[in-house]
């Protein structure tokens, strides 16, 4: 080949490649601006709804907390009524064991009246067999009538005072046991029906 065809063609090679870099390097340059304005645009566009969805994300947390925070004072606030209560179910079975220990009492009470009463009772029911049997009042007769002095007399007088007496407090022993044993039973039926403490 020759050289100057060769001299010629390189000098094209090099003319064209000198054209294409300067025609191209702005059109270049000015795309990639335009790409570059474009990404930065997008970018601080996301950025904005990112900064919109971390507000939102914050104010969603912030009403989970409100919520939060009164779901903790309502527990708050059931743990005390829980605790008042237990309180109260506490005293109100004090009453109770104290009602149940005034029930043991009075029934102890009554029992000990009902063997007070049957045992008098069994003393009046002899005496009065005994009086039936041997004519009653004709027998304090016979029993005064057949002193044999004065001094008898009044020792027979005093002895049967003493056996009226006796019987006398005895009948009013069994009267004021049976209004006591009354009372106790009536004690003892409100006391079971009534859920307050029983008065003694």
């Amino acid at each position: 080949m020759n050289v100057p065809k060769l001299k010629f063609v390189a000098s094209v090679c090099l003319s064209c490649s000198l054209v294409l870099s300067v025609s191209s390097g702005p059109v270049f340059a000015a795309t990639t601006q335009s790409q570059l304005k474009d990404k930065l645009n997008t970018i601080q566009d996301q950025k904005q709804k990112n900064k919109e969805s971390i507000s939102k994300s914050k104010r969603k947390l912030s009403k989970n907390q409100d919520k939060q925070d009164a779901v903790v004072e309502a527990i708050k606030t059931t743990d005390k009524k829980i605790s008042t209560l237990n309180g109260r179910i506490s005293s109100t079975q004090t009453v109770i064991d104290q009602n149940k220990l005034k029930m043991e009492q009075l029934k102890e009470t009554i029992n000990k009246i009902n063997q007070r009463i049957d045992a008098r009772g069994e003393i009046l029911r002899g005496r009065i067999r005994t009086m039936y049997i041997s004519g009653g009042a004709v027998n304090y007769l016979d029993v005064l009538m057949g002193a044999k002095s004065f001094g008898n007399f009044l020792d027979r007088l005093l002895a049967l005072k003493m056996i009226t007496d006796q019987d006398n407090r005895i009948i009013n022993d069994q009267k004021k046991d049976k209004q006591i044993q009354q009372k106790q039973q009536r004690k003892a039926a409100e006391c079971s029906r009534a859920n307050n403490a029983c008065v003694t």
